[in-house]
């Protein structure tokens, strides 16, 4: 299956809005499902592996990580953190000797400690950092909450539609309803308005009518 790699912002969106939905993510996997929902809604063949996911979401301070351990048979120390990828520091003991012995080391940037025993991460548990979240447009936020507003108006009229008395008239505006909720070929759906205000486009091509070319009117040529 063909798929896209998306740019940074753009996973950095999706993360956003996957975490203001649900601030605790309880595995990677989850995570990483949960992101990439959110990016085929741009595109439906943007994609992002694990590892990259977990990179950005740390490195932009978005999250903050717990780490559940795999016990593994002894091995050598890493000599970077395989959850950040950031330098280790060395936690050292003394010795009855006099000497030191390093026992593990420890990441400088997330919670990642190697022991003796090699201690492999197995679990990653995600929580939201509001302070690494981007600031909302609030005019997406009044957008949203517009759009929850016309999806339970929409269910009333469903529940008022009995399919005898007015049956034709209430298919109509449930139909009317749903476009104006989040049909991407109505330029002014609740939607459309959003990703205008995401991009920062007065008047996507995206959003525009189809034209004849006759028209000389048009803005997309």
């Amino acid at each position: 299956m063909p798929y896209k790699i998306p740019d940074d912002d753009a996973v950095a969106k999706a993360m956003a809005c996957v975490l203001l939905a649900t601030p605790v993510v309880k595995s990677q996997n989850e995570f990483v499902r949960l992101v990439n929902a959110e990016l085929s809604k741009s595109d439906p063949e943007y994609r992002i592996g694990c590892e990259r996911l977990r990179l950005l979401a740390l490195e932009r301070g978005m999250v903050s990580v717990s780490i559940e351990y795999h016990e593994a048979k002894p091995a050598a120390l890493p000599e970077s953190c395989p959850v950040c990828k950031h330098p280790l520091t060395s936690i050292t003991n003394s010795t009855l000797d006099g000497g030191t012995v390093e026992i593990s080391r420890k990441c400088t940037f997330c919670p990642y400690v190697a022991g003796v025993r090699g201690s492999v991460p197995g679990r990653y548990t995600f929580t939201r950092r509001s302070s690494g979240m981007p600031s909302k447009d609030p005019r997406i936020d009044s957008l949203e909450k517009a759009s929850k507003y016309m999806e339970m108006a929409l269910a009333m009229v469903r529940e008022a539609d009995d399919g005898r008395s007015f049956a034709h008239h209430a298919r109509d505006l449930e139909d009317s309803l749903s476009m104006l909720i989040g049909s991407p070929d109505v330029p002014h759906s609740v939607r459309n308005l959003i990703r205008i205000a995401e991009t920062g486009e007065a008047d996507p091509i995206w959003s525009r009518p189809v034209a004849s070319v006759k028209n000389a009117y048009r803005r997309d040529i």
